[in-house]
């Protein structure tokens, strides 16, 4: 199966559910976008010079990162949970772990 997502401009991240159904997706054009496997787009975000997108092993929470040095949670409806802070450059990526 081939599907094709769309942005405008460069997509410089990418990030596959643990369950494999939803790709997350960042692109130049400062959107974070998740999609179903069908091509429909889920859900949009806005995120300044994103660098990283991961989901956490369950499925619930997305890290993005990004240029500003910070790392964002947010729940699967884009809510803010957590922001970290603190870097002094740019984070370019961030995974979850499992324990």
């Amino acid at each position: 199966m081939v599907r094709q997502f769309y942005h405008q401009g460069t997509v410089s991240c990418l990030s596959f559910s643990p369950s494999g159904q939803q790709i997350g997706t960042g692109g130049a054009n400062e959107k974070i976008k998740f999609w179903d496997l069908s091509g429909a787009k889920k859900a949009e975000f806005k995120k300044e010079d994103l660098h990283c997108v991961s989901f956490s092993p369950d499925g619930e929470m997305v890290a993005m990162t990004g240029a500003d040095g910070t790392v964002r949670i947010l729940n699967r409806s884009g809510q803010e949970q957590l922001q970290l802070s603190g870097h002094q450059k740019p984070v370019h990526s961030v995974i979850f772990s499992k324990f």
